[in-house]
This record gives structure tokens, C-alpha cells and sequence, in this order.
């Protein structure tokens, strides 16, 4: 199946071939496990407060499947493999320089639960010591998935 694509004006329009739907489908399963990883993580420091993992419900484990499959469903949508990958890279790199923030929101919520000062002094510190470690480790695969997401996404824009 062809499809039309504008090209570098409005007016010229160069065809593209579609890819297939199973190789879309396998590079959307394989592209999907960062982000959808990344995200997991995210809501379950943001919005369920994991503290332990063992003790999570069991729809906290499955939401990873829901947010993989939603990711997949947006990859077999796509026109060429090269935007899946694109989109998978540009998603995870949001999604790595968003993650410190949630950490942050998580600790705030430890702190604030604790009764002890000691207790609170202790989880302020964590909280700071961790925030930083995974701000700074978080940066720089934000700032090498942003940079695969530019290269990726440049031949298309030629």
C-alpha cells in the first residue's frame, strides 16, 4: 500500500511504501519496553507511592502490559519502522527527564508520612541523595535518547 507524504514544499509529493503490519507490530514490541518501562516507573512513584513491590496490587503490575500494548497499538499506526523508533526514543527521553521529578514527588510523600524528626531528617536526606544521583544518571540518557530521536528522525525530514 502506497501512501502520499509531502515533501520539502507543499507542493511536490513523493510516495512512501508502507511497511508491513507483523514488522511494525515486532519493532513496536521491542522499541515499547523503554518507555513503557520508564512510565511504569513513573506512576507507580507519582500516583501509587511503591514503596514495596512485593506488597503492590496486582493492577499496578498489569498497567506495564496495558501501557506496552497502547505503544505498540501507536507503532502499528505509524507509516515507516524509522518513526516507531523515532517516537520510541523522543518518548523515552521525555519520560527519562521527567522521572527525577516524580522521585521528587515520591520523597516529599515519604517525608511527609514519617513521624520522628530523625526519621524525617534521614528521608529528606535519601530523598536529596537519590534525586541527584538519578537526576544526573537520568540526564544523560535523556540527552542520548534525544540525540538518537534527532538522528532518527532526520532522514525523514529530507
Amino acid at each position: 500500500m502506497e501512501k502520499f507524504v509531502r515533501g520539502k514544499n507543499k507542493m511536490e509529493k513523493k510516495k512512501v511504501k508502507e511497511e508491513g503490519k507483523g514488522k511494525k507490530i515486532l519493532h513496536g514490541i521491542l522499541a515499547g519496553i523503554i518507555p513503557s518501562m520508564l512510565l511504569y516507573i513513573m506512576l507507580g512513584y507519582v500516583f501509587i507511592g511503591v514503596q514495596d513491590v512485593t506488597k503492590t496490587s496486582a493492577s499496578y503490575g498489569f498497567s506495564f502490559f496495558i501501557i506496552w500494548a497502547l505503544f505498540i497499538y501507536w507503532s502499528y499506526r505509524a507509516d515507516v519502522v524509522r518513526r516507531i523508533w523515532g517516537r520510541s526514543l523522543l518518548l523515552s527521553a521525555i519520560f527519562s527527564f521527567l522521572l527525577p521529578i516524580s522521585m521528587l514527588v515520591f520523597g516529599a510523600r515519604v517525608t511527609a508520612s514519617q513521624t520522628n524528626d530523625f526519621a524525617v531528617a534521614g528521608s529528606a536526606i535519601g530523598t536529596g541523595i537519590a534525586v541527584v544521583f538519578v537526576g544526573f544518571l537520568m540526564l544523560l540518557l535523556g540527552l542520548a535518547f534525544s540525540l538518537g530521536a534527532y538522528f532518527t528522525y532526520k532522514p525523514l525530514r529530507k
